[in-house]
């Protein structure tokens, strides 16, 4: 049996993915993203996917997403067989994200076959019958994360809370907090008679009891949500030539809202007081620069 590709490069990535109606989101989080486990139905896998399926976020509690991935009583990575027909582990109740659906049902020999067709540039009808009927049982076989056979590699319920912390990403908290964090699970499917291989990601949100996240903008927060107009300070040099870079004449696109006026860019009065003011700083600058010490 040959493993070779095709293709030298990663492949096509995500082929049948986009943001629903073109229309991306525009909230910024911090919420942590660890890879949990990888898994593949071959052992060899340093074979390049043609191609990346993301799923749908899953969103499950702690209790549920410890008794899904570890195994009592030392917390190592398991799927147990007898949870391999629940929901968030099985292939059949899945569906992702596209330009024209926000939840297509996903089904793991169609992407092999579209994704067939697109690397090699043939109609999927070229598929030869028997391949389309091996596809089938492979699809049929396939039912859960918890049923693969090949390779399988997880971390630990204690690694999962070391790599957070390590990576300054949660903190310990009290029995009031926890902690918001995306795992994902990567199946990786390699389809021999079609020498096609593809990623599955799977994505599970969960919220870790008596830790808390760590948000570095408690403090100070970037303006990329700010439409604000009266922020006037960006910045300041050792000259304090950037203090009023961010003035009246920049701010076209920007404009605060008010209840008298929405479209009130600033005001008059507010330009005359920053004159005033960076005259004073000009002048306190002079007197700095020609005393002698």
């Amino acid at each position: 049996m040959t493993h070779s590709s095709s293709s030298s490069t990663s492949g096509i990535v995500s082929n049948d993915q986009g943001y629903f109606q073109n229309k991306p989101s525009q909230n910024i989080t911090q919420i942590p993203v660890l890879n949990l486990a990888y898994l593949s139905n071959i052992k060899d896998n340093l074979i390049p996917s043609d191609d990346t399926i993301a799923l749908n976020p899953c969103c499950i509690n702690w209790c549920d997403f410890t008794n899904l991935f570890f195994r009592s009583p030392g917390g190592a990575f398991y799927i147990n067989p007898s949870n391999g027909d629940a929901k968030p582990v099985s292939f059949y109740s899945q569906t992702y994200e596209t330009t024209q659906n926000a939840s297509v049902k996903f089904s793991l020999a169609d992407q092999i076959r579209k994704t067939w067709s697109k690397k090699n540039n043939q109609s999927e009808t070229s598929i030869p019958i028997p391949y389309y009927i091996m596809l089938n049982r492979a699809g049929f076989l396939t039912k859960s994360l918890a049923y693969v056979n090949g390779t399988v590699l997880g971390l630990s319920l204690d690694e999962v809370i070391n790599a957070l912390l390590t990576n300054n990403e949660i903190a310990p908290g009290d029995s009031e907090t926890s902690a918001d964090v995306k795992f994902l699970v990567t199946y990786k499917d390699y389809f021999e008679p079609l020498n096609t291989t593809i990623s599955v990601v799977f994505t599970y949100c969960t919220k870790i009891p008596c830790y808390k996240n760590i948000n570095d903008c408690d403090t100070f927060c970037p303006y990329s949500n700010d439409l604000n107009c009266e922020r006037k300070v960006f910045g300041m040099g050792d000259d304090f030539s950037d203090v009023f870079s961010y003035n009246e004449d920049n701010c076209n696109q920007c404009q605060k809202k008010s209840e008298n006026d929405d479209n009130t860019l600033i005001s008059n009065d507010d330009s005359e007081t920053a004159s005033k003011l960076k005259e004073l700083l000009n002048d306190t600058n002079t007197q700095f620069t020609n005393t002698s010490w």
